[in-house]
């Protein structure tokens, strides 16, 4: 991965995630590029302009004031080829675009903002970001530690071909963590456990074709509803990283939106990585 973008409102959250990339982009050798999005006011009748220009200098001041500071990391890590940007306008729009200019192959960002409204607000920018960012979004929870040990990642996989891809970008975190990368796959049982295992077996065939790495494993558990399995999968902490292609669409919902009021801690401790892909790309391989 080349480049890594790092959306931050200032918050806890979003610090800790700024602080995970900063690790991962050091091991990847990647370009991290660290961006504030601020808005301006709008115009009110009653508001005299000069004070709006005023408000908007000094809100302008203060976010480039703030990122400045904490580039700071950045040269402390050593060796990161890296920029900071502080951009005004519509926060969702500008993280999309500058991803797309900058050519993120990654975005790490909290899952939620600051205390309150703001949270909730940044944690309804993630999922949005998540489901129409070209590149992978990781979701960064509260409580999270930045340097923790993360022995295993999990991709849950539905056999789409598109999962073959996604994969493939999994492995190189898995690499650079120095984790065991889970191939998980949760059958609702339509069909036999026989063919349930031959399916596995085929496309693990196809993963092993398509990477060279080498700490991969390959499991298959039961649910009649995916979601909810995969949610207590999370809770019994059989993953300490979640990653999934946005065919998981209720899933990611449920914890970024409207749990997102009820601190997202509840249903996940783990960092969450979405792979969004169109309908035809993610045609079921098997």
């Amino acid at each position: 991965m080349k480049t890594i973008l790092v959306p931050t409102d200032f918050s806890e959250t979003a610090e800790t995630a700024y602080d995970f990339a900063i690790t991962l982009a050091k091991n990847l050798n990647s370009r991290l590029v660290l961006l504030h999005v601020y808005q301006n006011p709008a115009p009110v009748a009653e508001v005299p302009f000069d004070v709006l220009n005023d408000e908007r200098r000094l809100l302008k001041e203060e976010s480039e004031k703030t990122i400045k500071a904490l580039k700071m990391k950045m040269d402390y890590a050593g060796n990161l080829a890296y920029e900071y940007l502080s951009l005004e306008g519509e926060t969702r729009n500008i993280i999309l675009t500058v991803a797309r200019e900058k050519k993120a192959e990654l975005i790490i960002m909290g899952a939620t903002g600051q205390t309150g409204l703001s949270s909730t607000l940044f944690g309804s920018i993630s999922q949005s970001i998540m489901e129409k960012a070209t590149c992978p979004v990781m979701a960064i929870p509260p409580g999270f530690t930045a340097n923790k040990t993360i022995r295993k990642i999990t991709y849950a996989t539905d056999y789409h071909n598109s999962d073959i891809t996604a994969i493939e970008k999994a492995a190189e975190i898995a690499a650079a963590l120095h984790a065991q990368l889970d191939i998980l796959h949760i059958s609702d049982a339509v069909i036999g456990a026989d063919e349930e295992k031959s399916l596995m077996r085929h496309f693990m065939e196809k993963v092993k074709n398509t990477t060279s790495y080498n700490n991969l494993s390959f499991q298959i558990i039961h649910g009649y509803n995916v979601e909810e399995r995969l949610e207590k999968y999370v809770e019994d902490g059989s993953t300490e990283m979640l990653l999934m292609a946005t065919h998981y669409r209720d899933f990611i919902d449920k914890l970024f939106g409207r749990s997102i009021t009820r601190n997202i801690a509840r249903t996940s401790t783990v960092p969450v990585v979405a792979f969004h892909f169109n309908a035809k790309t993610s045609v079921k391989l098997i």
